[in-house]
């Protein structure tokens, strides 16, 4: 860095600190102001006052690092006059510092775009200047020039770059806010409008995580200029599971954004339900069909994705619908003694005029109606008994509906089910979907859930009723989704109807889809759902999470699963190469594994993943490293955990997370055959990591991690005896 610019940056950084100071003595001598000479009162007062301690409270933390980059821009109308920006994470009064989400901040994270809106209309011109600096504690520590190259040009990188050094660090037990290290591309996604269906096809790594949770603060943020009147409690973020939740669960507060909820679309579910309901912890058809079960589950499969499948929904509309009509026809006249109060064409234009409304909802309003129509004709209001007798007669027509029990009626029941179809599907699906399921069955498979919900929301709308009344589900405003790929489209069409506005960011990776009964095949299947909505589709190349030389070497497995995808686009951050560690035997693997997990932690590597294929391997796997001395190794999915535990999990539990370093366990040709479901599960594995990659087997590696390019450590290792081979078998079973 040449003196000159160090010294000029130093003083603009002394300025600006000063600017902070003054507002905050300005700001505390206003809250320290006796009330009588305040120039507000009441109320008023009380909102200055907030709205100054959320001032002080962010310029207190802005003033150990109040900017992050600076810009010079050329305007075309005043081409003689340099205009000079600087970035941080909080808004600076009176032009000293921008926040990150002003139109201005367009040219920041992509200075080629040459232009942006401003409150006077369209500024275009020319960035002439782009630098990144590193402040810590109000001191100038470095200064990065950002050399301004057209797309797809390769600088030679004088010294390491912000991103760099920030992808270089650990993960930590927090997700890292992206806000000075955001790339062209990711900001066009977050800063993009919300009036449109945004679907973002991202390899692993790329950050889409991370898009998504900016997005939220740039749409809620008051310094975008959007006019957009979302309310943060209107938002949601769905993530993969509870973990993830839990490692994200801070950006968005560090974003400055409260009151948005983050959670699963499972949870989710659940609260649109009026009763509680028992599912399978875990699913169990996944697990099945990881472990390679020598039973056919071919029909098994096939009936869980029809369960999960828009036919589910087009099913059980048919079901209603024969319902309502059986109920219309079974109408009742509503009777006292011998005297008709009311006849029973007359209770069937009642329910007939009630249109498409949820049918517990239908029923309450015929209800209502009739006992409004009976005090009209005595002129009085309906006394208790009256009423009560009202009440009873439609019981005995139409009884309140519970979901579950109807439910268990369509899908017990074969010949129901192929009416309700209107022969979309066969007498054989028929009879496997009654097979699949016991009319007294109290826990439901996960597959099954969204079907429940679905149907729920046609009985009961958004309604959850308590006693005679009812609270109303609020429709969404903005959703995003995370790790979409394992989105049912049953699920998508639930979320479609609890939105007000169908605004929604759907990200994820089908690459990575490895529930061949729930998720996706591509996005042409959610394209389908949100058509009316014009879905908008865009693609994140760019793996920033991982190694240059993990990402190459992802890249081969991803080629496997899926040859139409594009590949990663590894950026320029080098490290190790992948490590194949080759054992003699099972108990030599579980030692290996034990001492790697040892040398990294001596090494100060913050976060380590060990990963198996199913949740049965990781619980054995679990508590063999405990008894060789890893005290802190704790499944990923279990109460305690913390990111500072040694994680050991599942390979489908752990998508979306990330770690310093994997350890893939018992990557033999025996347990990862080379299936699609494997291989995707291989893929998933080797991309969580950061830094280090370890794969650790006995036998023979599986086909797909085969690189002739690596050269596994004790490769000549001799053939053991057939008694230790047989003892080694014993072990091998444990984990198949």
């Amino acid at each position: 860095m040449e003196d000159s610019i160090r010294v000029q940056e130093e003083q603009n950084l002394e300025r600006c600190i000063s600017r902070i100071d003054e507002i905050i003595t300005t700001d505390n001598n206003f809250l320290n102001r006796p009330k009588e000479s305040a120039p507000l009162t009441g109320e008023a007062l009380n909102v200055m006052a907030d709205k100054k301690k959320d001032e002080i409270r962010n310029l207190e933390e802005a003033r150990q690092s109040p900017y992050f980059g600076r810009l010079d821009f050329v305007n075309e109308k005043t081409p003689d006059n340099i205009e000079i920006y600087y970035f941080g994470e909080y808004h600076i009064p009176l032009d000293y510092v921008f926040n990150w989400e002003a139109p201005v901040g367009k040219l920041f994270y992509n200075p080629l775009a040459g232009e942006y809106d401003s409150p006077a209309g369209k500024m275009t011109g020319v960035v002439n200047l782009k630098r990144e600096l590193l402040i810590e504690e109000a001191r100038l520590l470095d200064v990065v020039e950002v050399p301004l190259l057209p797309p797809g040009a390769k600088a030679l990188p004088i010294k390491q770059t912000r991103v760099t050094r920030q992808l270089s660090e650990s993960k930590g037990s927090e997700m890292k806010r992206i806000i000075a290290t955001i790339q062209p591309e990711q900001y066009e996604q977050i800063a993009s409008t919300p009036y449109r269906v945004l679907i973002i096809q991202g390899v692993a790594g790329s950050g889409k995580s991370e898009v998504g949770i900016h997005r939220i603060a740039y749409l809620l943020s008051p310094y975008n200029e959007l006019d957009l009147s979302i309310s943060p409690n209107r938002v949601v973020f769905f993530g993969p599971s509870r973990v993830f939740i839990k490692y994200v669960s801070n950006l968005l507060p560090g974003l400055g954004v409260e009151r948005v909820r983050q959670t699963t679309i499972r949870e989710w579910l659940r609260s649109t339900l009026p009763g509680r309901i028992r599912l399978e912890r875990r699913d169990m058809l996944l697990e099945k069909l990881l472990r390679g079960s020598r039973e056919d589950l071919t029909v098994e499969t096939k009936i869980a994705k029809l369960k999960v499948s828009l036919q589910m929904a087009y099913i059980l509309d048919g079901h209603v619908r024969a319902i309502r009509n059986e109920l219309i026809n079974n109408a009742i006249g509503i009777v006292r003694g011998k005297e008709i109060l009311i006849s029973k064409p007359r209770i069937r234009k009642v329910i007939k005029a009630l249109g498409n409304r949820p049918l517990n909802e239908q029923r309450r309003m015929a209800i209502s109606r009739i006992e409004q129509e009976l005090g009209r004709r005595v002129l009085t209001k309906l006394d208790d008994s009256l009423r009560e007798d009202v009440e009873t007669q439609f019981e005995r027509f139409w009884p309140k509906l519970d979901y579950k029990d109807v439910y268990l009626e369509l899908l017990s029941d074969r010949n129901t089910l192929v009416t309700a179809s209107k022969g979309t599907i066969t007498e054989e699906e028929a009879r496997c979907f009654s097979r699949s399921i016991s009319g007294k069955s109290k826990t439901f498979k996960t597959e099954e859930f969204a079907a429940i919900c679905y149907l729920n929301y046609l009985l009961n709308g958004r309604i959850h009723e308590t006693g005679s009344r009812g609270r109303r589900i609020p429709l969404f405003e903005h959703v995003v989704i995370d790790e979409a790929q394992d989105v049912s489209p049953l699920e998508f069409l639930l979320l479609y109807l609890y939105s007000s506005n169908k605004s929604f960011t759907i990200l994820g990776d089908i690459g990575q889809c490895i529930l061949p009964h729930r998720g996706i095949s591509n996005w042409g299947e959610v394209k389908h759902i949100f058509s009316k909505e014009h879905p908008y589709s865009a693609d994140i190349r760019v793996s920033y999470r991982a190694t240059y030389e993990i990402t190459k070497y992802a890249n081969r497995i991803l080629k496997l699963i899926a040859p139409s995808l594009p590949r990663a686009v590894p950026y320029e951050r080098h490290g190790e190469k992948p490590a194949l560690i080759r054992s003699k035997s099972f108990n030599e693997m579980i030692k290996a594994i034990a001492e790697d997990v040892r040398s990294f932690k001596n090494q100060g590597i913050q976060t380590i993943a060990v990963l198996c294929k199913t949740s049965g391997e990781a619980s054995k796997l679990q508590k063999r490293l405990r008894k060789e001395g890893i005290d802190d190794a704790m499944l990923l999915d279990k109460p305690g955990y913390e990111r500072t535990n040694t994680a050991v999990s599942s390979i489908y539990l752990s998508k979306g997370l990330e770690y310093d370093a994997v350890i893939l366990a018992n990557a033999r040709k025996n347990n990862f055959t080379d299936s699609v479901l494997h291989n995707r599960s291989l893929y998933i594995a080797v991309t969580r990591a950061a830094h280090y990659l370890h794969i650790h087997w006995f036998g023979t590696l599986a086909d797909a991690l085969v690189d002739p390019t690596l050269i596994p450590k004790n490769k000549k290792l001799t053939v053991r005896k057939n008694r230790k081979r047989s003892k080694n078998k014993r072990h091998s079973a444990r984990f198949t």
